[in-house]
């Protein structure tokens, strides 16, 4: 009595993902997949989809992924991912001379620094002498679109 029924009619995906009957075309047999929304992955969507495993930060920037959100209650009650942290974006740290979003800019001792918009997001990090210094000097021209927000032009940390 159930021969008529497509995968998909037994609600094999949680409620999140959307199921979709896919048939064969040589053997005319008919499986599901289960598009899974973001932040999961995996043939059910019940695996953690960490956006650091595409290694999407270049010239040795380290990844971090950013949470999208901590509990979420859309998940199915069968589901083992309850109350894990799903995440859907990342921010590169960048090592020294590069800069962008994906690290992807390589600057010089002489550069210009162009920051999409403006905020406390956007800056480049560049490795100073191996020697202790005692002083520095910063020559700089700078330019701003922004007419609402003050920044700071340098900052500086030293080893403990």
């Amino acid at each position: 009595k159930r021969c008529h029924l497509k995968p998909c009619d037994y609600v094999p995906c949680p409620e999140t993902a959307i199921c979709v009957n896919v048939r064969q075309a040589i053997t005319l047999a008919t499986h599901f997949t289960c598009v899974c929304p973001k932040g999961l992955k995996g043939v059910n969507c019940t695996e953690i989809d960490n956006p650091c495993d595409r290694n999407p930060c270049r010239n040795n920037g380290r990844c971090t992924p950013v949470k999208l959100r901590e509990k979420n209650s859309r998940i199915s009650a069968h589901s083992d991912l309850e109350g894990d942290e799903l995440y859907t974006k990342v921010r590169c740290e960048c090592a020294p001379y590069f800069y962008g979003a994906f690290c992807e800019t390589l600057t010089t001792p002489d550069f210009v620094m162009s920051f999409e918009k403006s905020g406390t997001n956007d800056y480049i990090k560049v490795a100073g002498p191996k020697r202790n210094l005692t002083e520095i000097s910063l020559c700089t021209w700078i330019e701003t679109k922004d007419d609402f927000n003050y920044g700071t032009v340098m900052s500086y940390a030293t080893p403990k």
